[in-house]
């Protein structure tokens, strides 16, 4: 991290790194900054075994019935919608209406018998695998957007999506080619408490000020100066405020 902040901030120079930390955070020595990022690593440590520790066995069994599935073997056709990000929202609306009408287009060769190996190399904008005929690398779930991820899921194996699938790529013509059996739950459980404990912080910004009163508790941490006891509960109090806002 210290290497990667020493190009980017500081030119290739720890002393004008420094200048930036010293400015930002009053550290003016490289062993200050270690130690800085050291205690910063320890405590998003300890903020994430908190999130996984309050996880529930109702919410993992929730997640793997609903969300999990074996891999599955798939090829696509992406069109885009042909616009850049200064484009107007007009634009970028007719863009999407142009390339929702291709897809369907495409859709309309597929059920005239027309080959999608054919189509994805004729059609696809996913440079990475069209000349491929469309072919994806086998995912799970969590691998896709949601979306992809959806479709792909409820998609019959053999068969293709007869309504483009739009993401925030464009639209997407799916092929569903294989799945294998659901893994068991004690083999994926590890990532599944981790994938829930992320939403968890993603969702509560205050989980984080929360886990560390959690900390202090379970080492039995007091403070006994009641004026120091008071500034660190209005601290504690300001700080779930702001996160919240």
């Amino acid at each position: 991290q210290i290497d990667l902040m020493i190009l980017q901030y500081g030119n290739g120079s720890e002393a004008t790194l420094l200048q930036q930390t010293y400015s930002a955070w009053g550290i003016d020595t490289m062993d200050g900054l270690r130690d800085y990022l050291t205690l910063q690593y320890k405590r998003n440590k300890a903020i994430e075994d908190y999130a996984k520790s309050i996880v529930t066995e109702e919410e993992i069994n929730k997640l793997y019935e609903e969300k999990i599935f074996g891999d599955i073997s798939a090829k696509h056709i992406l069109i885009a919608p042909d616009v850049d990000s200064n484009a107007t929202d007009a634009e970028k609306t007719a863009a999407n209406e142009e390339a929702l009408k291709k897809a369907n287009e495409i859709i309309s060769k597929l059920n005239n018998g027309e080959n999608f190996e054919d189509l994805a190399k004729e059609y696809s904008d996913d440079e990475s695998n069209s000349a491929n005929g469309g072919k994806l690398n086998d995912f799970v779930h969590g691998d896709m957007v949601t979306e992809f991820e959806e479709a792909a899921k409820n998609l019959e194996v053999g068969k293709y999506t007869t309504t483009p699938v739009k993401t925030t790529y464009g639209y997407h013509i799916i092929y569903k080619e294989a799945q294998k059996e659901k893994p068991e739950l004690k083999t994926i459980k590890d990532d599944i408490i981790e994938e829930i404990a992320n939403d968890k912080l993603n969702n509560d910004a205050t989980l984080q000020i929360t886990a560390l009163e959690k900390l202090r508790e379970e080492y039995k941490v007091t403070i006994q100066d009641d004026t120091l006891k008071q500034q660190y509960e209005t601290y504690l109090a300001n700080a779930k405020k702001q996160l919240e806002n």
